[in-house]
């Protein structure tokens, strides 16, 4: 599988591809919002057609790394929201939440050439 990742494109939090086909995988995001005025773009987020969580809500660009996806899962708690790094396996759907909540993930790649 090869690696995606943000040297290889124009993507940013607020302008992304909201759909890609790579390899055997269709990664779509669908009912993009604003969360608020200026805010990046998130939405539901589906692989293959299949939805990723139930409410959870994801921004963009995401890094591609095997069978695994890391992008940024958009998180609302009492007296806080942002985003935490999200990696999730394309094979089962499983989450796993990476770190702690930042007001913008904005995901990049070492080149290891």
């Amino acid at each position: 599988m090869q690696i995606k990742d943000i040297h290889s494109t124009s993507e940013t939090p607020w302008e992304f591809s909201v759909r890609q086909r790579i390899e055997d995988y269709i990664i779509e995001y669908r009912e993009l919002i604003e969360f608020s005025q200026g805010s990046p773009l998130i939405g539901s987020l589906y692989i293959n057609n299949e939805k990723i969580g139930k409410e959870e809500l994801f921004g963009g660009p995401f890094l591609l790394k095997k069978n695994y996806l890391y992008i940024p899962k958009y998180v609302r708690k009492l007296w806080m929201s942002g985003f935490i790094l999200c990696k999730i396996d394309l094979r089962t759907g499983q989450m796993e939440n990476i770190g702690t909540i930042k007001s913008l993930i904005y995901l990049g790649c070492k080149d290891e050439r």
